[in-house]
């Protein structure tokens, strides 16, 4: 019986099949941590590997770590996705991972960029990375060597040739290394097109001799050479039938170069053929350096004209030097590809290449450009590759390309003989090169594991921020902030050139400072050089830094490089952050915000509101302490509004003064309107990063209140958002002025402790209007609900909205009457500092004019003030030294009653209930809920519009008619003259004409014959009304409850107060 097929192709595929099922077991041993086994090694590669099992854990700790591990991904399983689970937090330690013993418990060798790494700054849209940067940064995997054997069989030679244009500048030392690598050379399966013998002049007689003897072709070397690649071609025809082709030699060319003779062995001073590089005219250039396997150009040449590799040097061996950020001194030299059983075998970046290095002839100007003595002195292969990292942003790619099938098992083994040699140079030049050892200590030149390093700590959420200082002043004035910085610090300085302060002196200070746990310095080491030059080294520098650190944060002192750095940051997408020098020390809280935080630093939008009428002294003090506080290099704009009635010093003094820290605009109403639309009417928003510091003219600030505004909003809007936060006041009040039965004394001490520690900064329902931060959103919810509010008022009063048992339903003409009921409905807060002795960042100097006549009011009026905050005490007095979050602070409600965020929503849902017929909303900033009346019948509303217009009519007719003068008082006396003569009376009558013509003429305004200030009450505030009218009477309650007053030389202690009840029945305390 035939069989359907022949026992050779049956042989064949059950041979197809056991290949198969072989190559599937073999697969699950690269996702395993125990490398698979090798072939025997050599003795010294044996010792190697016995050097890298010390690193490897113990079997139970590996057990009890993939045990750990199993469990947290079935915990994790909902919430990571199972291509890349998070291992658990004790599995990383940032000090650890380049042992390489746990990179596989790290979940894998590369890590796809974070989600959230790409939206930390929000302000900059990332830009997808490519392959070779993606490579880089090891955000992705590189290729196997099937991919790389599909990758490179996809690009083809150039057409009708096997000879490229390529120039092999082959670099030798002797003649028995002239012969190796030439055959090695020539044994390529493609050709170079020309070839350059370099050496050094004291061994370049017998060398010269043996190219010349090659380029004759009847000599015996050259004869010796051909049958031997004729022979020992893997390349060539095996078969006896087949032609054998002519080999002929490409055009040879000896050069002997002089070169340092105390340069190190192997170094780039000591490499002849960087010098030919120059006069090369070929589009590539091959250096070689030792003996290559015979596919190597092909493999190498074919890669680089991918799309993928055409931006990178490529080689197939090179070396992995410990990362120059890693404090661990316990990592070493890896070379590959003798250390990929540790290592995933995929292309993957390099710190350099050995052996042999093809090069696209358009980058020899950028390998050229350092040619100081330390980078000199480093291994050739580094210098190559810094050069064109540092110069070009070109990496260095190793690409593990599998043995030729056709090659012999010697030969395999000899190149790997050769890689060994290979790296025991590149181990002891690492540690006896004191020269490459210095330049790598400056950490100018971040290794490629650094750049894992920072991936992987970005992918445990673990970010870094980078400090530049030029020259000892800067790091001086940087110093207490780098050393209250708990996150991961970079410190780069420009070196010893600029002010005598290097690396290794600032390393010192940091010992000495007990600061550099968490602190990396990098040194420049800049020349001294004119500032163009240096602003444009600083910056190519800082450039590749940035790009290998991958920071969120550059923090720098102002300097001339400002624009430049801060450009350079924005390109990178970093957040450049440049302080005054004098003002470092009041941004210490700097450490206290996350990096993501402070990537918000310039998106916040600060503006001073000032709001003036006709007390340009008061006026000036407010401008005069504006301008001395610490804005720390932001822009402030200043927008003064003046009322109608603002005589002319105001005017002069607000034109005529001076804002240095930004723009300055001036804005006069044409008809007066009185406090509450001066208010409102001052700033309306932008956008939700646009914020107004709302001042009164008789206002002063502390010069540390931008500091205190800049610091709770970038803590409580954008590290801690919550919506209730409607602003931050300045202010720190020492009276409750919303009960019923008046204001009375408060202190948060009493209220606070002991639940809360001293100094606790708290929240409370009540708008301050003596300097505060007002939050954009609140405030255009304010501007729509206040409209509302006044629309009904002047036509069919439907609303009945009111705060039940506050004293502000009695202001009708203040805009905190209606803020008041908004913040009382939407349970919204203010936060207000808590410092001792009632310190504060703004105070009132409550300047009624005429009003307040009375000396021995005084001593109430002063109980309003508070002391200013002049000595920068905000980080030393708060709790932990640092705000608190937001969860964490106490709440206060209008009466000063301690609340919670829960028990104000609830008592606003209650009272929502009863002021309108709407269903309660929140967090949309939209007022319309709270703006539904109840039904009203058609009598009900005739009624009140009746009433409204009775009121209206009585009002005008009892009110008084006011007379205004429009300059200054004028008196006009008559005189009577008896003429002598009618000259005279002529005389007298064209003076009295002329008189009476000036009469109608503008008069000079003399300042010290203005009238006294007295303000009109016709449109003033009533909210200070109310207080003023309460003056007398809290004045006699201070000397009941303090005999002893202040003017006897006995300041009584706020907090032994007795129980008063007063006159009007009420009970003090």
């Amino acid at each position: 019986m035939a069989l359907p097929y022949s026992p050779k192709k049956l042989f064949r595929f059950f041979a197809f099949v056991l290949l198969a099922f072989a190559l599937l077991l073999c697969i699950p041993l690269f996702f395993t941590s125990t490398p698979p086994q090798k072939p025997q090694k050599p003795p010294i590669q044996q010792q190697q590997q016995q050097q890298k099992q010390q690193l490897t854990p113990p079997p139970q700790q590996q057990q009890q770590q993939q045990q750990g591990q199993q469990e947290q991904q079935g915990n994790k399983q909902q919430s990571k996705p199972e291509s890349i689970p998070i291992p658990h937090k004790h599995v990383f330690n940032e000090w650890r991972w380049p042992q390489f013993e746990n990179w596989l418990q790290d979940s894998a060798w590369s890590f796809p960029i974070a989600r959230h790494h790409h939206q930390t700054n929000l302000r900059h849209s990332s830009q997808p990375l490519s392959f070779i940067r993606s490579l880089q940064t090891y955000t992705i995997q590189g290729h196997d060597p099937t991919a790389l054997s599909g990758l490179v069989a996809n690009k083809p030679l150039v057409a009708d040739s096997n000879k490229l244009d390529i120039t092999a500048i082959i670099s030798v030392h002797s003649k028995q290394e002239a012969i190796q690598r030439i055959n090695s050379v020539l044994s390529q399966s493609i050709q170079p097109s020309n070839i350059v013998i370099v050496s050094q002049t004291h061994s370049s007689t017998s060398i010269e001799e043996y190219v010349k003897e090659l380029k004759d072709p009847q000599s015996a070397s050259s004869l010796l050479l051909l049958s031997q690649l004729s022979s020992s071609s893997p390349y060539s025809s095996s078969s006896p039938s087949s032609e054998q082709q002519e080999i002929q030699l490409p055009p040879l060319q000896y050069i002997s170069i002089d070169t340092p003779e105390d340069a190190p062995a192997g170094s780039a001073a000591s490499a002849a053929w960087l010098q030919l590089l120059h006069s090369v005219e070929s589009a590539w250039v091959w250096a070689v350096d030792t003996v290559v396997p015979s596919d190597e150009l092909e493999n190498i040449y074919r890669l680089m004209r991918t799309s993928e590799y055409e931006h990178a040097l490529v080689g197939q061996r090179g070396v992995l030097l410990p990362a120059n950020l890693n404090k661990d001194p316990a990592t070493a030299i890896l070379c590959l590809p003798d250390a990929l059983d540790l290592l995933p075998r995929v292309t993957q970046p390099v710190d350099m290449v050995q052996g042999a290095w093809l090069l696209k002839r358009a980058w020899i100007p950028y390998l050229l450009a350092d040619r100081r003595p330390d980078s000199l002195a480093s291994p050739v292969g580094h210098f190559v590759s810094q050069n064109l990292l540092q110069h070009a942003n070109i990496p260095t790619i190793l690409a593990p390309f599998e043995p030729s099938p056709l090659r012999s098992s010697s030969s395999v083994s000899a190149d790997q003989q050769q890689e060994t040699a290979e790296c025991l140079e590149v181990k002891h030049a690492f540690e006896t090169n004191t020269q490459w050892q210095t330049l790598l200590a400056k950490r100018t030149s971040p290794s490629a594991l650094d750049s894992r390093q920072i991936t992987v700590r970005q992918h445990h959420d673990k970010h870094s921020a980078v400090f530049f200082a030029d020259g000892p002043e800067q790091a001086i004035a940087l110093h207490p902030l780098i050393c209250r910085f708990n996150q991961t610090a970079h410190v780069v300085v420009t070196g010893h050139s600029r002010g005598g302060l290097g690396g290794q002196a600032l390393q010192l200070a940091f010992d000495h400072t007990n600061c550099s746990t968490s602190v990396t310095i990098h040194d420049l080491d800049l020349e001294p050089l004119d500032d163009l030059a240096l602003t444009s080294a600083v910056v190519w520098k800082m450039t590749r830094l940035i790009q290998v650190i991958r920071p969120q944060i550059l923090i720098h002192i102002q300097n001339p490089m400002d624009d430049a750095l801060a450009q350079m940051a924005s390109l990178q997408h970093v957040v450049a952050i440049a302080l005054p020098a004098d003002d470092v020390r009041h941004v210490l809280w700097i450490a206290d915000l996350s990096l993501e935080t402070l990537q918000f630093w310039h998106t916040i939008r600060i503006q001073l509101v000032v709001i003036t009428d006709r007390r340009p002294h008061s006026l000036s003090r407010l401008l005069q302490s504006s301008g001395r506080a610490h804005f720390l290099g932001d822009k402030v704009n200043l927008v003064v509004h003046m009322e109608q009635s603002a005589d002319r010093v105001t005017k002069m003094l607000v034109n005529s003064f001076s804002w240095h820290h930004g723009e300055k605009t001036i804005r006069h109403r044409v008809r007066k309107g009185g406090l509450m639309p001066a208010i409102i009417e001052s700033w309306y928003p932008n956008d939700n990063d646009d914020y107004a510091v709302l001042l009164e003219d008789d206002i002063e600030v502390s010069p540390l209140f931008y500091c205190w505004s800049k610091y709770a909003i970038l803590k409580y809007r954008y590290e801690q958002s919550n919506p209730a936060l409607y602003g931050i006041s300045l202010y720190s009040p020492r009276n409750l002025e919303l009960l019923p039965e008046g204001r009375r004394p408060f202190d948060p001490a009493l209220v606070l402790e002991p639940m809360h520690p001293p100094r606790m900064p708290y929240v409370s329902q009540v708008p301050c209007s003596w300097g505060a931060v007002y939050f954009p959103e609140h405030w255009r919810e304010f501007h729509d609900y206040l409209t509302s509010r006044i629309e009904d008022l002047r036509q069919e009063h439907l609303l009945n909205i009111t705060v039940p048992g506050s004293r502000s339903d009695r202001w009708k003409k203040s805009w905190k009457k209606y803020f008041i009921e908004l913040v009382y409905l939407r349970a919204y807060v203010m936060l207000y500092p808590n410092f001792q002795h009632y310190e504060s960042f703004s105070t009132n100097h409550l300047e009624f004019g005429t009003h307040v006549k009375k000396a021995r009011l005084q001593v109430v009026i002063d109980n309003f003030r508070v002391p200013l905050m002049e000595r920068d005490t905000i980080i030393d007095q708060l709790p932990g030294h640092r705000l608190p979050a937001f969860e964490g602070l106490p709440v206060l409600d209008l009466w000063g009653r301690l609340k919670t965020h829960a028990m104000l929503q609830d008592t606003a849902a209650v009272w929502h209930r009863q002021v309108s017929a709407c269903a309660r909303t929140h967090g949309r900033y939209d007022p319309q809920d709270l703006l539904c009346p109840f039904p009203h019948s058609r009598q009900e509303i005739e009624a009140s519009l009746a009433a409204a217009a009775e009121a209206a009519e009585l009002k005008r007719r009892l009110k008084p008619v006011k007379t205004k003068e429009a300059v200054e008082h004028i008196e006009y006396v008559t005189v009577y003259v008896a003429p002598d003569s009618e000259k005279q009376q002529h005389s007298l009558s064209v003076e009295q004409e002329i008189q009476e013509q000036e009469d109608y003429l503008p008069k000079p305004i003399d300042v010290s014959d203005m009238l006294s200030l007295e303000e009109d009450h016709g449109f003033e505030d009533d909210e200070m009304q109310d207080l003023e009218s309460e003056l007398d009477r809290l004045n006699r309650l201070y000397y009941h409850v303090y005999p002893l007053s202040w003017y006897d030389g006995a300041p009584a202690n706020p907090h032994d107060r007795n129980v008063y009840r007063s006159d009007d029945g009420l009970t003090y305390y």
